[in-house]
Order: C-alpha cells, then structure tokens, then sequence
C-alpha cells in the first residue's frame, strides 16, 4: 500500500502542474516536466488492477487524468498547448510500455490531425517522430498492429507526402524532410503493403532529391538540397523494392540498380564528351554514346533521362548528376534487402573503371594523367570537367568503401585493381584533400581485406601513399632562415635585387606565429577528416602489410612518424611486427623502450615488457618427492598416467610388467649416463645432474647427511681428520630437512653393469620396484639410490663428493670379496676440490 501511494506523488504533482500553468507558459515549464514524467514510469507501466485497494484506485484515477489532460492540450487550439502535449506524449509512450499502447488510439488520431495544422514546423517534426515510434512499438503485438496502426498508416502517408510536395514549392524546411523520410525508412520494411499503394507517388517524390543538381542552368534554375536530405532519400528510394509483390523484391531490387547504372552511363556520355575516352565496355552498353551533331551546344541531358529525373544543363550541373547517381548505387549497396539479391558486380567495376580512366592532369607535370582532350569542345568547358573529377572520383571510391563493407572477405579477388587504379587516381589528384582523405579510408579497408597477400610491386607502388599519409599527420617543418648569399655580392647589384625579390620578409619578423597559422590550417575544420583517416590508416599499414615487402626508408617515416605523435596503436602495431633483419645489417631495433617512456603506466606495456605466463608442470611426483625430473622421474610419470588409465576394477599384471620394464630401462640409462660423467671428470668427481637452484651449502650438507647414515666401521681418508666427523645437521639455517633425515635432490645413482649384474652396488631394481605383479591394487614405485658421501681429505680442508657405492669402505660393506676384481680393491684417491673459485671452467 505505502509503495503505490509513493509512486503516485509525482504523477500527482505533474497532473496538477499541467492544470495549474497557463497554456501559453507550458513551453518554458517543460525542462521541470520531463524528469517528473519519467519519475512516474512505475505507475504509468503498471498493470491496471482492482485488487490492491484505494492506492491502486487513487493510482489509476490519476493515469486516466494525466491521459485526458494531454488529449485536451493535443485536441486544443493553443500551437504551444499542442507542443507541449506531442512532447509529453513522446515520453509517456516510451516509458509506458503496452499498458500506454493500448490506449493511444485517441493520441494517434489527435497526432495525425496536427500535421494538417498550421503549426510550425518544430512541431510536424516531433508529431511525426512520435507517430513513428508508436508505430514501431506495436509491431510485436499483432492485435494492436490490427486496431492502430493498419488504419493510421494510410493517412500518415498522404500527409506526409503533402508536406514534402509544400516544402518542395517553398524550397526551405529540409530538416522536416530528412524527418519524414527518416519514418519512412524505418516503417516500409516493416509494413510494405500499407506502402504499395503510394510506391509511385513516394517515387516522384524522391526523384528531384537523389541526384540534385543546383548548378543547373535551367529556366527555373537548379534546386539546393542537403547532403543529408539526399543521402535518406536514397535509401528510401532502394526500400522501394519491399513494395513489390510477393517473391519479386528481388529482381526489383536488380532492375532498380540496372536502370541507375544505365543512367550513369548515359549522364558520363555528356559529361566525358570533351574527352576521346579509351574504355571500352565488357559486356553489352547500357548507353547509346553522345550525339556527335550537338557537340556545339552547351552540354546537357538532351531531354533523355532513363529516370525521368529533372533536366540539367552546364557541365557543373553534369558533375553533379554524375556524383549522385554514383551516390545513389553505393545506397543500393548499403540498404539492406527483403531477400536475397544478385549483385552485378561485373557492371559496377566496369562502370568504376571508365571513370577511374579519366584522371585531371596533375600540377606537378606527372605521366600519370594521359587524358586526350577533344578539339571540338571549348575550354571552358574541359576546365570545368577537370575541376569536378575529384568530385567524382571520390563517389567512385565510396562505392568501393560500401563493396568491401558489404561483401567482406568475398572482395578479395578484386583488391589488387582496385589498389591499381587507386594509386593511379592519387598520383594524379593528390593535390585535392578530399581525395587524400577518401584514399586513406578505402586504402585501410581494402588492407584489412586483401593486405597480407600484396606482392612487393603493389606495396613498392603504395610507398607515395604512406610517406603522403605520415606527412599529413605530422605538424609542418619549423621555419628556416634562408642564409644569405654570399656570392650575390660579388656579382653585382643586379643578383642582389633578385635575391630580395624571392624573400618572404614576413617569416623573418614572426617565424613562430607563421607556423602556428600552417599547423592551424592543417588542422582546421575542412581537414578534421583527413587528420582522422590518416590516423586510421598509419597502425593497419603496420599489422596488414607483409612487414618484409615494405622498404627500410618508408618503414622507418611510419616509426617515426607514430613516436612524433605519441600514437599509442601505431607504436604498438610497430612493436609487435618488427622489420626483418636485412642482410649484411644489425638487428632491426625496435622502438619498444620509446613505447615504455611514453606510456609508463599502460597495462599493456606491462603485458608486453614482463610476460607473466603460468608454470607448466608436465610431470607431477608422489607426495614428498623432488619436483626435478629426469629420466626416471619420466618413466615413473608415464607408468603413472598408464596405471591411472586402467579399468575401475584393477590394474592388470600385464601393465605392471610393462611398467617395471620401463622403469629398468630408465634406471639402466640414468645409470650409464653417470658412467660417462665420471669417466670424463679428471680432477674432481661431482653430481651427475646438478641444477641451477642448488646452492654450495646445500650440495654440502647432503653430503653429510648421507656421511652419518653410511657404515661407522668403514676407515676413509676423511676419518682420520677429526673435522671430517663433524656433523652438518646442527647448523642452524644450513639445510632445514637435515634434522628429519629428507633431502630435496634426486640422489646419484650408482653405477650398474648390464654384463655383471653381481658385481653391482645397488640392489637389483626387480627387488627395488615395490608392488609386484600380484598386487594389482598398490601403485608400484621406483626407490631410489642413496645420496653421495661427502668425503674430506686430511691434508688439506677441500671437500669432495663421491658416490656412496665408489667409497672404499661402503662398497666393502656391500659386496663380498668374491665378487669383486682384483682391480677394484685399489685404493681409491680423493682428487683435491678447489672451492675457492665462483665459476667453473667445466661448465
């Protein structure tokens, strides 16, 4: 009860402010309304019920006030009570959900009523974004679709293209035309038979907005419309083909795109006429040519347009058409489709490359423009068709740009021409901005399309484009001086004179304020863009080229030029695709410390500086066991893996023998390879395996350890010293586990002879691999041998380690006199171990 009692104070509030204000102030008091309105989303969406006492009833007493309240400023004569009421109507109906749709029958009727009004133009403008919003709305509920919007849709319509048809006439208000064809492009796709019947009429009335040409030099002149208005009016122009009947939008779609590139054609025969053209078409002519006996009169369309779109005369007026009906085909390419379409991609790349074929010659004298004019024509106007080429040329590549958008991957195959004429289009009109900046957009995306498979041809002719690309983002050159000659003296006053004449005086008074004034041309408004592409372009130059095509010159200006500009993705493009190592040089630097200075703080520099990766642990030990391995360690693991692999009830006899002869042959070539260890040792003998972890002290009071554990009866060398009886355990500090008896190395193996098992020190591994085979449930492990004997020599205070079966003594105690040669009862010398030195020379 409380909740609904809270809800309804702000709905109380507003309900008794749009009572209370006069209708002529509601305009102002509106900014204070808004917040109110969406505070009363809870009680506005709720569903109506009678179940929750008073409070319910009190709530929806005030929904159906606030309701009737704007139906009366909406029905009013007031314009600003009619303003006030679409806003909120707006906001009532977004908030609302289905418990405001289902009531709004009476708003749409009231909605429709002020577009026939005049009230300004601000006021069509919202009536018809809400109008468009509650028909949008009720495109998931079938039955609301069937009570307001089927019946709503036909009057929107008519009033909609009447006001088109009475802008058109006035000639302003093209803010209220975007608006309408903005609904329209929205609502065709969702209703197309509510549409069908106004197909043509929405026909005519976008044809004098999709190619305007206000350059025109007709009697009632050319009309002016905005960029904007003509690029919606594109698309609804595309959306038309939802209208056609069943299972046809396809092929109306192609016919559609056709009749446009048709008239391309037959627009580029009058324009193109001062020029002797070298295209020839690939398959059949969409246009018939120009009419060699009206070369002498201004250029037009001779009353012949495939459209029906208003006539044009001048070859201004020309470019214009030309511009947009190239914008018009890249709209067919960006609008989406009602069913799937065939795409004449052969027709458009050959009507780009007729176009792309006529490049204005560039100012620089280059040889990439060879165009050939036509005697016939007067200069005026070859100079006028010269001036709008970069215009054209830059809807050419928007085409482009929408093709690699809309087929992605499946463009491959034709990137290389396109990067071809690309750089023919550039090297000829370089000098125009617009064109740098629409080749820096459409050289990014057909990178990030086709780059990694260019050749070093394509990339050794995109090299003017990169430099070209970093000088544009770079700021300009700091003003020079220019040194005085010198020898101008000595030739006369004649030379000094000359030398005055070409001296800009200015940039010796400010030099910094004249750099300043270049940078912010540069950077100014009209060239915002082509800062942003080139921007864009300089990190995928880095991760999409093949980095061992790009030459050293240009890859050094791309690394300069991302440090100079602190351009975080560039530098880091830069470091993770470093340039190859050129024969017969040094190592390619990287600019990885610049990367670091200038981002200190960035995770990412840290990623790439300190790599952090997890510890892999391939092999894991039994419980108390080293974490060092080896061969036997490797062994056990697999025996391990194949024992853990068997079947719930038991490990066969099968797979322990297998495991027992893996684990011989293991402890047999551990062992061998400590025979070849000690074989190559001259002057001391020491652990076969040691690992960089193990410190001397470690190593020594192992060695202890070990000493105490072997036989006290056996005589050595290091006995009669009585330094050598000392033990090692209670050093506090030296070796943690000396105290339980544990040691954290694999001990040495002893030395075992394939040829004469009963000469050997250890015990038979047969006997030292516990669970046998008739123990199917224990897992069988490997023991190993005992840990070395550290032995002390009594003449001097070196230490040696020996293995416990090689000491005299211990290997007394672990075989008989029987067994063992006569050679193997020398006396073994203990070589001295200088521990003085840091390193060793052995390793």
């Amino acid at each position: 009860m409380q909740s609904h009692s809270s809800n309804a104070a702000p709905l109380r509030a507003l309900t008794h402010r749009l009572s209370s204000i006069p209708t002529k102030q509601l305009p102002q008091t509106l900014p204070r309304l808004i917040p109110i309105l969406i505070s009363c989303k809870p009680i506005l969406s709720a569903p109506a019920s009678h179940s929750q006492g008073r409070d319910a009833s009190e709530a929806a007493v005030l929904t159906h006030k606030f309701k009737t309240q704007l139906t009366t400023l909406l029905s009013g004569k007031s314009p600003e009570g009619r303003w006030t009421a679409v806003v909120l109507i707006k906001g009532t109906v977004d908030i609302g959900g289905w418990e405001i749709l289902r009531a709004c029958e009476p708003w749409v009727r009231g909605l429709l009523g002020v577009l026939s009004k005049p009230d300004p133009p601000t006021t069509k403008q919202i009536c018809i974004v809400t109008l468009t919003k509650i028909f949008l709305l009720t495109h998931e509920y079938p039955t609301l679709i069937r009570e307001i919007t089927t019946p709503s849709l036909q009057p929107f319509v008519t009033s909609s293209l009447n006001l088109i048809a009475k802008v058109a006439t006035t000639g302003d208000n093209s803010a209220l035309i975007d608006t309408i064809l903005n609904a329209f492009c929205r609502l065709l796709p969702r209703h197309p038979n509510s549409f069908r019947s106004f197909a043509a009429q929405i026909q005519t009335s976008l044809l004098p907005l999709i190619a305007p040409t206000p350059s025109s030099h007709t009697a009632d002149g050319g009309r002016s419309v905005a960029q904007s208005t003509s690029e919606v009016a594109r698309r609804v122009f595309v959306s038309l083909h939802h209208c056609a009947p069943k299972n046809t939008s396809g092929p109306e779609w192609g016919n559609a795109l056709r009749a446009v590139l048709t008239n391309v054609h037959c627009t580029a025969d009058q324009v193109f006429r001062s020029v002797i053209e070298d295209w020839e078409p690939a398959g059949e002519p969409l246009s018939r040519g120009a009419n060699p006996k009206t070369l002498s009169e201004v250029v037009s369309d001779f009353g012949s347009d495939p459209m029906n779109l208003p006539k044009w005369v001048g070859i201004d007026a020309g470019v214009e058409r030309l511009a947009g009906l190239l914008g018009t085909v890249k709209a067919f390419l960006l609008t989406p489709t009602s069913s799937a379409i065939n795409l004449p991609i052969g027709l458009i790349m050959d009507t780009l490359a007729r176009i792309f074929a006529i490049a204005a010659p560039s100012s620089t004298g280059s040889d990439h423009s060879t165009i050939r004019f036509n005697p016939q024509i007067e200069r005026i106007e070859r100079d006028g068709l010269l001036a709008g080429l970069p215009h054209v040329h830059v809807s050419c590549m928007e085409i482009l740009m929408a093709m690699t958008d809309r087929l992605e991957k499946a463009f491959g195959p034709m990137v290389q021409g396109c990067v071809e004429q690309l750089c023919w289009i550039y090297q000829a009109e370089r000098w125009s901005s617009d064109i740098r900046t629409s080749t820096y957009t459409l050289l990014a995306k057909l990178l990030q399309t086709g780059g990694p498979a260019f050749k070093k041809s394509t990339v050794s002719s995109l090299s003017k484009i990169i430099l070209a690309c970093c000088d544009d983002l770079l700021p300009p050159a700091e003003p020079t001086t220019p040194a005085q000659d010198t020898s101008g003296s000595k030739k006369g006053k004649g030379n000094a004179a000359k030398n005055m004449t070409i001296v800009n005086a200015d940039k010796f008074l400010t030099p910094a304020t004249h750099q300043q004034q270049e940078y912010a041309s540069k950077t100014s408004i009209g060239l915002a863009g082509l800062t942003a592409a080139a921007s864009h372009l300089l990190p995928i130059l880095l991760t999409h080229l093949p980095t061992h095509l790009v030459p050293f010159p240009v890859r050094t200006k791309i690394d300069r030029t991302a440090i100079l500009l602190r351009h975080e993705e560039a530098m880091y493009a830069s470091v993770l695709n470093p340039p190859p190592t050129r024969k017969g040089a040094k190592t390619a630097s990287s600019i990885l410390p610049l990367l670091a200075r200038a981002y200190p703080t960035n995770m990412d520099v840290e990623a790439l500086i300190r790599p952090r990766m997890p510890v892999i642990r391939t092999l894991q030990g039994e419980p108390g066991e080293s974490d060092e391995t080896g061969d036997g360690a490797g062994a056990e693991a697999d025996g391990d893996e194949e024992m853990e692999s068997g079947s719930a009830g038991g490990k066969s006899t099968d797979a322990i023998q297998k495991i027992n002869a893996q684990a011989t042959n293991a402890y047999l070539a551990a062992a061998n390879n400590a025979q070849q260890d000690e074989s190559t040792k001259s002057n001391y003998r020491r652990e076969p395996t040691p690992t960089p972890s193990e410190t001397r002290a470690e190593a020594v009071a192992a060695a202890a350890i070990t000493s105490e554990r072997s036989s006290a009866t056996t005589e050595t060398p290091a006995a009669k010293s009585p330094a050598a009886s000392t033990s090692l355990n209670n050093v506090p500090g030296l070796y943690p586990d000396a105290a339980e008896g544990k040691s954290t190395k694999r001990p040495f193996a002893p030395e075992v002879s394939p040829e004469r098992p009963e000469a050997s020190v250890a015990t038979p591994i047969s006997s030292r691999i516990t669970g046998g085979s008739g123990d199917t449930n224990k897992k069988p492990r490997i023991e190993v041998a005992p840990a070395p004997v550290l032995v002390r020599d009594a003449s001097s205070e070196h230490v040696a380690t020996v293995p416990a079966g090689e000491v005299p003594g211990a290997k007394q105690a672990a075989t008989t006199g029987d067994d063992v040669d006569d050679d193997d009862d020398d006396d073994f010398e203990i070589p001295e171990l200088v521990m003085d030195a840091d390193t060793d020379e052995d390793e």
